[in-house]
């Protein structure tokens, strides 16, 4: 065999290879590709960021802070709060009453969440079938902004045989911010009561 015909030869099976080797990539690729399209829904990966209701200022009032907090809450931490605490209620009326219950996991958090699913489960969840005023105050905001513990009075209208009652909730509550959203952390029932003037 020539030199000439040798190096014939070899860039043949040079350029054999890379085109070989352009092929299994773009194979790979293509693999990477339709798995990507074809993997977990991205809804199940990322919580929607809470949206704070229109009425939120009609459906919660603010008493004072309490004395000596280390910070000040902000007004859209304040803002975002309270619709923590009307959305997470909401969830847990919608889950008690038959409805899924996979909103609880956004609004609760650990033990809260738990804890709420045992009593949608058990029938012992306080449903109102509205809640039409909250009165919260803060007593605790952590310096970096990530904890909040509340009062909360919440007074809705329950059913209770056939005839609407009106009933009050006092609570403690801890909110913790974790990716992006406030989340209930623990819910302390202080009293139910009802009838409410």
């Amino acid at each position: 065999m020539t030199i000439q015909r040798a190096k014939r030869v070899i860039v043949g099976a040079a350029l054999v290879g890379a085109v070989a080797v352009v092929a299994g990539v773009l194979v790979v690729l293509t693999v990477v590709v339709v798995r990507a399209g074809t993997g977990a829904d991205p809804s199940d990966a990322f919580t929607e960021a809470p949206i704070v209701p229109d009425d939120i200022d009609a459906l919660v009032e603010w008493d004072p802070d309490g004395a000596g907090l280390i910070r000040s809450v902000e007004p859209t931490t304040r803002d975002l709060l309270a619709a923590t605490w009307v959305r997470g209620l909401a969830a847990v009326d919608r889950a008690a009453t038959g409805g899924e219950d996979r909103p609880l996991s956004t609004w609760f958090s650990d033990g809260a969440l738990r804890r709420q699913r045992e009593l949608v489960a058990s029938g012992h969840a306080v449903v109102a079938t509205r809640w039409e005023r909250h009165r919260a105050a803060v007593g605790f905001y952590s310096l970096d902004g990530q904890v909040a513990a509340l009062r909360v009075t919440s007074e809705g209208t329950v059913e209770v045989d056939g005839r609407s009652v009106l009933v009050r909730e006092d609570h403690q509550v801890v909110m913790v911010l974790r990716d992006g959203n406030w989340r209930i952390e623990r819910l302390t029932r202080q009293s139910v009561s009802g009838p409410v003037s």
